[in-house]
């Protein structure tokens, strides 16, 4: 299993345009509609962190159902503003990723969470086993008291 996480402001905004070029028509479409910055370079930069990873260009990237996929590899994607985190592994799995934050009330009450972390740990370890196909094996990070990763795995 290799998964990276990466912070998009770390990158230059030729960075972006030269990786962008590099997408496919399917890709550019993808990015094309969305409307914020900030959500074209995390998409742009999970597909360059996924190419490295398999070692394909970011053209040469399939879609199945809208979900990137490599030949016999299972890939999942996640972001949050400003990070990225991207997964490759032999069996299907899932990743999520959210910053520690505080979460209102009315999320925590409709989570069944007493807190903020334990509702931001519940949401990571329900996405990524969602992305899973629904079952799986969870483990949940907390990277630099910043960040919460969740990754789920099928046994």
């Amino acid at each position: 299993m290799n998964y990276i996480i990466k912070d998009i402001r770390n990158f230059s905004s030729s960075f972006y345009q030269k990786q962008y070029l590099l997408l496919n028509h399917y890709q550019k479409e993808k990015i094309d509609k969305l409307k914020n910055d900030c959500d074209k370079k995390l998409s742009i930069l999970g597909w360059f962190w996924l190419s490295q990873l398999v070692s394909l260009s970011i053209a040469e990237i399939k879609y199945q159902n809208g979900k990137p996929c490599v030949s016999s590899k299972y890939v999942s994607i996640s972001h949050k503003y400003p990070y990225v985190v991207v997964i490759v592994h032999d069996k299907d799995v899932g990743i999520d990723i959210e910053i520690i934050r505080e979460i209102d009330k009315t999320t925590l009450k409709y989570l069944k969470q007493d807190n903020s972390l334990e509702a931001l740990i519940y949401w990571t370890r329900y996405e990524s086993r969602l992305k899973c196909g629904g079952e799986g094996l969870v483990k949940t990070f907390l990277i630099n008291h910043e960040l919460i990763v969740s990754i789920c795995q099928q046994k």
